[in-house]
């Protein structure tokens, strides 16, 4: 029988392979840094062996969006907003649904680069069904709105964390859920996971954000 991690690696490898032309989508999923058609690597956890459910469990897995952000700016309230066109990383759960268990509920700020955000906070909302939607800046002056709606095409934004099971149609990134293949290794872990956004022109870092676990 094939090792564990060859198998895996074959797995996502053939993914990778068959569908090389689709590199310049505006969204990538990655798991272990190769990139995949992650709707493939669902589908394949659905129908795939008891013996292999557990080969995609702990990998890390990585959603890079570019070029599909919107801004919005609200003179009034010194709140500038992001708008994430459809939705960024909408094949992932990234929260523990409600009453499920501990795990995690908001996405805290970490890091807010002062030269476009001052001393301003920040909020993530996600919508239930497309992922990530909006990304909320306070205390914006017009300057700084005007910087960023300039660099509104290179906003890139990268999620990383791990794979803790397979929910309806999606990875889940969280250890406990209403899972149709649950992670068995990850019942009792939380492992990190982390949003940022930075600038594909310049490399800059905009914002970073990481998970605030629940007790």
């Amino acid at each position: 029988m094939l090792n564990k991690n060859l198998l895996k690696s074959c797995i996502v490898l053939c993914w990778l392979l068959i569908f090389s032309w689709n590199a310049r989508a505006e969204e990538n999923y990655y798991i272990d840094n190769k990139r995949v058609l992650l709707y493939k690597i669902i589908n394949f956890w659905y129908d795939c062996l008891e013996e292999e459910s557990q080969l995609l469990c702990q990998s890390p897995i990585r959603c890079k969006s570019k070029g599909r952000t919107q801004v919005r700016y609200d003179s009034v309230d010194k709140a500038l907003t992001l708008e994430i066109r459809d939705g960024f990383a909408g094949l992932l759960s990234i929260f523990n649904p409600p009453d499920s268990c501990s795990g995690p509920s908001a996405f805290v700020c970490t890091f807010l680069n002062p030269k476009y955000f001052g001393s301003g906070g920040s909020v993530v909302h996600q919508d239930k069904s497309l992922g990530i939607r909006q990304i909320e800046f306070l205390k914006i002056n017009s300057n700084q709105a005007t910087q960023i709606r300039a660099m509104a095409t290179d906003i890139t934004g990268v999620l990383e964390g791990r794979i803790g099971g397979l929910m309806n149609g999606r990875i889940a990134l969280h250890p406990c859920g209403d899972f149709i293949k649950g992670c068995q290794a990850q019942a009792q872990n939380q492992y990190p996971i982390t949003l940022q956004l930075f600038n594909s022109i310049t490399n800059e870092t905009l914002a970073t954000y990481s998970i605030n676990p629940k007790h």
